[in-house]
């Protein structure tokens, strides 16, 4: 079903769905305002390759797009120095790969969410190398292991480990 600009979709007669029209990348999605507030917009790269639904949401103040279907599981193999941002990174991540030298995984802020989360999982081998991770309010690297997993909750300011 087709919905055209700023019409409805009403479900069950329970349910009202507003929808932007056409769709976006998460770079082009408008900035989260008033004005879309309860709107959904369809993005074709979310988390990188997925396509799927975002609503725009507020905390407090702040207006956010925030994915429908928060959990998306990807393996990365890491060779260098990684940024991990929200809506265009997966939000569980399974890091592989041999490290040769220290390696970061640095959280963005960039489009984060009040409770916005990344599972990093490493599963690769130290080498010689080390891995940590890094963000907003985390000022020292988490340092990972093989067989690490680490939970990393947005605040609404920084990154807190979970």
């Amino acid at each position: 079903m087709e919905i055209a600009s700023n019409e409805q979709l009403t479900i069950n007669n329970l349910t009202t769905a507003k929808f932007l029209p056409d769709e976006y990348t998460v770079a082009t999605l408008p900035t989260p305002s008033q004005q879309w507030l309860g709107y959904y917009a369809k993005v074709t790269d979310l988390y990188g390759d997925k396509r799927d639904l975002v609503l725009c949401t507020r905390s407090g103040t702040k207006y956010n797009w925030e994915p429908v279907r928060p959990i998306y599981a990807k393996s990365m193999e890491i060779a260098g120095d990684v940024t991990l941002y929200p809506l265009k990174s997966p939000s569980v991540v399974f890091m592989t790969g041999t490290l040769a030298a220290a390696r970061k995984v640095n959280l963005s802020n960039e489009m984060a969410w009040n409770g916005c989360q990344f599972e990093v999982a490493f599963d690769g081998v130290l080498g010689l190398g080390s891995l940590g991770v890094l963000g907003a309010g985390i000022t020292t690297a988490i340092p990972f292991l093989t067989g690490s997993r680490k939970r990393f909750v947005f605040d609404g300011s920084v990154w807190k480990v979970y």
